[in-house]
């Protein structure tokens, strides 16, 4: 009897799969076969999951598998037309995508960060900007509030694990 699909992959996919079939489309100009290769990559991945390192890119480790199964297909002569783009055209827009995915996921945590900075008590609003903006030692944040460094220091401690919880919640929630 075949291994069950493991829940965490299954839902990591179901993430992916608007990214890697929009990737693949372009590398090849055929959704259709886009398509078909999602299909073979799902399978592929669920083969090779045990190499997928725990809190690597899922998604650019997925457009990979889906590359090297179009680059398959190529060589085989199983496409219906030739591809647009050379091996190496193909891995420069690999790159290409995946720094944009990172600028997209950068923007969506300043967007959360915002929010979350919006959640916060006005004061310690008002400490952050002081300290991240205005550069203020935590020396002299303490002695204008009347703490020690040593409370400042656990406060910050605190507001940013508050933020990063926050800032994580929305991105698993979409805002």
């Amino acid at each position: 009897m075949p291994e069950p699909f493991p829940e965490a992959l299954e839902a990591l996919i179901l993430e992916a799969r608007g990214d890697l079939i929009a990737y693949l489309t372009a590398l090849s100009g055929d959704r259709d076969l886009a398509d078909d290769l999602f299909q073979d990559a799902c399978l592929e991945a669920w083969r090779a999951h045990g190499r997928f390192r725990a809190g690597a890119d899922f998604r650019a480790w997925f457009r990979g598998i889906g590359r090297k199964l179009l680059l398959r297909r190529r060589r085989r002569g199983w496409l219906r037309r030739s591809l647009p783009f050379s091996d190496e055209l193909m891995g420069a827009i690999e790159g290409s995508w995946s720094r944009h995915q990172l600028r997209q996921e950068e923007d969506l945590r300043r967007e959360a960060l915002g929010a979350c900075l919006g959640e916060l008590p006005a004061e310690r609003r008002e400490l952050l900007r002081r300290r991240y903006d205005d550069h203020q030692s935590l020396r002299q944040l303490a002695a204008d509030s009347n703490r020690s460094e040593d409370a400042m220091k656990m406060l910050f401690m605190r507001l940013r694990r508050l933020l990063e919880t926050c800032i994580e919640t929305k991105m698993e929630h979409g805002g």
